[in-house]
């Protein structure tokens, strides 16, 4: 990451307008305006720069909160040289000095956006590939927290759906923002028993991918005999709640899914209880022996 640009002080030509008697106040701040509007120019070409490649949702975090930065500041900056135009008393130098201050905070907050929104997406890539795999469990892990949520969440595992309605107090995600702005904490993904997903998935509400089934149905449904999208949603939960296989298959590409034999039949779900596909197969123990042996799936119990 490049630095970002340092804390705004006067140029050279502005200082002598300013030190200049003739230079009325009206005039004063309107050099001063566009003076600081070519320093924030070049803040703003930074931080673009440093928000590129993220996706949308963190990309406007990233964006709403530096323009209230830039608001703030831009009001600030004014406020300070025009207390001191109306005192009287105030030279460029101290003017100078008390904007540098201001502005360097402002460098520190733009340099904070631009870290926490990288490790955000940071965040964000480790869990969409944990999801895909089936995690459904994560442990907020880290160094020693400072935060009071750190502190209450450190070393504590939580399912995906009770961090998304937890909060940190700062206006972030908390799945990719952890405690906030600069957190140094993150995710990790707790690995259950496939088993124990499985048993989970059969027990469950089983819902089929709107997407899915109507190209599955157009390809599969003749090699049942159905007539009906829904006979053959029925059939495909019907075999997943009695199956007599459960085997894990890997797609080779950190993707992970579902799979239940029964009878003449194989159908893919994901561990959220989604049915994929409805396979229909002539001789089942000889595809289970096929794709066993390309290491396709990979038996997790037997019930036949």
């Amino acid at each position: 990451m490049a630095k970002c640009p340092n804390a705004y002080t006067f140029s050279n030509s502005l200082s002598k307008s300013l030190n200049s008697s003739k230079t009325s106040k009206r005039k004063a701040l309107e050099a001063l305006k566009q003076d600081f509007g070519n320093w924030r120019q070049t803040r703003d070409e930074w931080v673009k720069e440093n928000s590129l490649g993220y996706d949308s949702k963190i990309s406007k975090v990233m964006s709403d909160a530096y323009a209230r930065a830039n608001s703030r500041l831009e009001k600030e900056v004014i406020s300070v040289v025009r207390n001191g135009f109306n005192s009287g008393k105030a030279t460029v130098a101290e003017l100078s000095k008390q904007i540098k201050l201001k502005t360097g905070k402002a460098k520190v907050y733009a340099e904070t956006i631009a870290v926490t929104a990288r490790m955000m997406q940071n965040r964000s890539n480790y869990l969409e590939q944990a999801l895909k795999a089936g995690v459904r469990k994560l442990k907020y892990v880290g160094p020693p927290a400072e935060r009071d949520f750190c502190t209450s969440h450190l070393n504590n595992t939580y399912t995906i759906e009770e961090i998304q309605n937890m909060s940190n107090g700062q206006g972030i995600d908390v799945l990719t923002g952890c405690g906030g702005w600069r957190c140094k904490h993150s995710w990790q993904s707790v690995h259950e028993p496939i088993l124990q997903l499985a048993k989970e998935v059969q027990s469950g509400k089983l819902e089929y991918s709107k997407t899915d089934i109507k190209q599955d149905f157009r390809d599969h449904a003749k090699d049942f005999g159905f007539e009906t999208e829904e006979q053959y949603i029925a059939d495909a939960k019907e075999k997943i709640k009695n199956a007599d296989f459960i085997l894990e298959q890997s797609s080779g590409k950190g993707q992970t899914q579902l799979v239940f034999a029964k009878n003449d039949s194989v159908v893919y779900a994901d561990f959220d209880g989604t049915i994929r596909c409805l396979f229909y197969s002539e001789d089942l123990k000889k595809t289970l022996k096929y794709q066993g042996a390309k290491k396709n799936w990979k038996l997790i119990t037997k019930n036949a």
